[in-house]
């Protein structure tokens, strides 16, 4: 039987990790990327670069088709997009997809793998017939250039959100590969659990340009972490999930113990002058307070930091 390929849109750290493992494999993996110069630059690589956990120091090149999202769309070959991995940054992802449309199998597996939440919801209007399924990973990775990722900690990848947990399990089956992807039957919990170590190492890190671990050093992040987490904490009561403050705390710092070497991809994003997705991680907190009449001083303060760093910054 015919397994059809993985195509991987996104290729920041978090997609060439997925791409280089899934390829490692033995699956056929193909990046689909921002423009022909792109493609011509990961050829020119020849594949991607992973450096391996586990401090070995071990860096293996692994092989790795690519398309152009303009060639998707002017291609005279019949390509049929059955099963995609969505990498991109979660403010990119509606125009990516809908560049991506023509491509799209009617019936086409889609999972949404990539910080924040509220993503979804803008996008399954667009692909009424598209399986959409999330997944949350806590695998730790930056690049260190455009097609040579650090695989810095080792984490887990869960599947979830999808209309059956039979969906979820198959999905994240025909993931298979030497990372540690299953399905959760809990994963709305895990979701915004996920939430809030984004809304706590991701801001900190890309103000005060440090990483992961560094902040475990520093005298006023858990205080900071302890107010982030309380005004989440009611958000996500209120929109129906009911977790506990130590939780949410212990789960924060035991990430940043996990990725202690790991540049969070909002400083990464900051460092190269581009947006981040700051509204669709705080800002998400802020706008489900605002519709339930919490207020999140702390995630509002953090939002208007970074956006105000991403306009001194001049990002685009």
């Amino acid at each position: 039987m015919h397994t059809p390929p993985w195509f991987v849109l996104g290729a920041g750290s978090i997609g060439c990790l997925f791409a280089a493992y899934l390829s490692r494999a033995g699956h056929a993996v193909t990046l689909i990327l921002r423009d022909r110069n792109t493609v011509a630059e990961l050829r020119r690589a020849g594949g991607i670069h992973l450096n391996l956990p586990d401090g070995d120091g071990a860096r293996e090149t692994v092989a790795c088709s690519a398309i152009s999202l303009e060639e998707l769309n002017t291609t005279e070959q019949s390509l049929s997009i059955q099963r995609i991995l969505v990498c991109t940054k979660a403010h990119q992802t509606l125009d990516a997809i809908t560049g991506l449309r023509p491509g799209l199998d009617n019936n086409a597996q889609l999972i949404l793998l990539q910080n924040g939440m509220g993503v979804r919801e803008r996008i399954q209007p667009l692909l009424p017939t598209t399986t959409i399924a999330q997944a949350i990973t806590t695998e730790g990775g930056w690049r260190r250039s455009a097609f040579e990722v650090v695989h810095a900690g080792r984490g887990e990848t869960l599947v979830g959100d999808t209309r059956t947990a039979a969906e979820a399990e198959h999905i994240a089956a025909s993931l298979g590969c030497a990372l540690h992807i299953h399905a959760d039957t809990g994963f709305a919990s895990r979701q915004w659990l996920k939430l809030a170590v984004n809304c706590v190492i991701n801001p900190l890190t890309g103000l005060r340009e440090c990483r992961n671990g560094e902040l475990l050093h520093q005298t006023d992040v858990a205080s900071l972490t302890r107010r982030l987490c309380g005004e989440l904490r009611l958000v996500a009561e209120a929109c129906g999930q009911s977790l506990s403050q130590v939780q949410l705390e212990q789960t924060v710092f035991d990430v940043m113990r996990g990725t202690t070497a790991n540049q969070s991809s909002m400083w990464q994003d900051l460092q190269r002058r581009r947006l981040t997705e700051i509204d669709f991680i705080n800002g998400y907190v802020v706008r489900q307070g605002h519709s339930h009449g919490i207020d999140c001083p702390t995630h509002e303060a953090l939002l208007r930091a970074i956006q105000q760093k991403e306009k001194d910054l001049g990002c685009a």
